[in-house]
């Protein structure tokens, strides 16, 4: 499932964005969710307290600038995809600086959506998010991987700490073995006792990793450079720049 975020100061707006976002991914097979934000002083707190895979600006807002908010998002988290939706025509070149998707203009709406809707899924492929199963003693556990924040290791038990859920799932599994099925979908051993979502990673400092989330991951200093090169490393693989 594509996540994006859609943000505009207009509800008539909002809700022809999300609705032609749906209603173009849908024909094309693919399944998406959208969420609408109103700008609001905590905007950029929320865009980046959850993860979505691209965010739908628009450019003259009251109080909130699009091309600000969107150079924001993009030092936050580089992977983030911005789509410029706006009848500011004129400040298209001024948003390149942004490095952004796409624009779409709101003169020719319906038609440049679609382009970008259909560019969007013919470069990224199924979006569909892998499992990770594990086996518990006679059954088997199944969590989406883009719904793991992060692995915490914990004596003999493993916790897994999932995106919108206050309480972890526990199992008793070694984390070298959660590790192997988790490694190959952008999840990064910070430290001996912690594997991280690189999607939901804020910052990385000296000895912590901020994730969008606020909560603090421990990092070990002999893994430091290693775990930046192997952030900076699934950036690169997943960022992917157009405008048209």
């Amino acid at each position: 499932m594509y996540r994006f975020a859609v943000c505009d100061d207009e509800e008539v707006a909002l809700s022809a964005i999300s609705g032609a976002l749906v209603n173009v991914f849908e024909k094309n097979r693919a399944e998406v969710s959208v969420q609408t934000f109103a700008p609001s002083p905590d905007l950029f707190e929320k865009l980046t307290s959850e993860y979505f895979d691209a965010v739908f600006l628009d450019i003259n807002m009251p109080k909130c600038d699009g091309i600000e908010l969107g150079r924001r998002l993009k030092a936050q988290r580089q992977n983030m995809d911005i789509v410029y939706v706006s009848s500011a025509e004129e400040r298209v070149f001024e948003s390149l600086s942004v490095h952004p998707y796409g624009f779409v203009r709101k003169s020719s709406f319906l038609k440049d959506i679609a382009g970008i809707a259909k560019m969007y899924i013919a470069e990224h492929g199924d979006k569909e998010s892998p499992m990770l199963e594990l086996k518990l003693h006679g059954s088997i556990l199944s969590l989406k991987t883009a719904d793991i924040l992060y692995v915490e290791s914990i004596r003999d038990y493993q916790y897994i700490y999932l995106l919108g859920k206050t309480e972890p799932e526990k199992v008793r599994l070694t984390m070298d073995t959660i590790e192997s099925q988790l490694s190959p979908h952008g999840f990064i051993r910070a430290h001996k006792g912690y594997l991280v979502n690189y999607h939901y990673i804020r910052r990385i400092d000296a000895a912590d990793i901020i994730l969008t989330s606020g909560v603090r991951v421990p990092v070990s200093k002999r893994k430091l450079q290693q775990v930046r090169e192997e952030y900076m490393e699934l950036n690169r693989r997943h960022s992917v720049f157009r405008l048209k």
